[in-house]
């Protein structure tokens, strides 16, 4: 004869199961909350390199942004016009109508402008914006007026693939350099605002992920760098 387990037998291994994996779970919701920002900064990362990839295969600006209605999404637009070395939010002389003649400024990307972050309780920020975005105020969406959700603070990459930043920004040209062409993007979760992790886009366009918790390091421009 064959000899089974007793159903007193799988109850206690039941019982068992369930109290070691409610004595495990609060020891790996920190590492499952690290995963998930670890995974949003790096789509935020891909998300801006499409970006910048964009701009330099269509020698048009592109400009991405947070999405002040929905922390979760970001959208980038191309400029409908040639480069944007004047102003990044007007046409240059004769293009009053844009290449398509839409008379529209900035041109959604479709479904690969758009940035979704996966988990409901990660949220994006524009930690720390490019100083020359002061100009944006006059930034016109690619229907009429500013786009829904707009805060008026981007990066901006250009054709050759470097952040765009406004000739003569500076107050004083005889001072030292101190103008922020740089951009800063911050991913946290909900539960725990201490786990965060920041995606830098440098003058160069250049764009890295820093580890969790790592300082911004400027150079003597006022640049952040990435740490190796």
């Amino acid at each position: 004869m064959r000899r089974g387990f007793s159903l007193i037998e799988v109850m206690l291994v039941v019982v068992i199961l369930g109290v070691a994996a409610a004595l495990a779970i609060p020891n790996l919701l920190p590492e499952v909350r690290k995963a998930k920002v670890d995974s949003g900064a790096e789509a935020v990362a891909s998300f801006l390199a499409r970006a910048r990839t964009e701009a330099m295969l269509s020698k048009r600006c592109v400009r991405a942004w947070v999405d002040s209605t929905d922390a979760r999404r970001m959208s980038a637009e191309r400029l409908n016009s040639f480069d944007c070395d004047v102003a990044a939010a007007t046409f240059p002389s004769g293009y009053a109508n844009g290449l398509d003649s839409s008379g529209t400024v900035w041109v959604p990307l479709g479904a690969a402008g758009t940035l979704l972050l996966e988990s409901p309780r990660l949220t994006v920020s524009l930690f720390d914006a490019p100083a020359s975005t002061s100009g944006c105020v006059a930034a016109i969406g690619s229907v009429s007026g500013t786009p829904a959700g707009h805060p008026c603070g981007e990066v901006v990459f250009r054709p050759n693939g470097r952040v765009w930043q406004q000739d003569g920004f500076i107050a004083d040209p005889a001072a030292a350099p101190t103008d922020d062409d740089d951009a800063v993007f911050e991913v946290v979760h909900g539960d725990a605002p201490t786990e965060f992790r920041r995606v830098l886009v440098n003058s160069n366009g250049y764009i890295c992920t820093l580890d969790r918790g790592a300082p911004l390091v400027a150079d003597p421009n006022g640049d952040f760098q990435c740490t190796p």
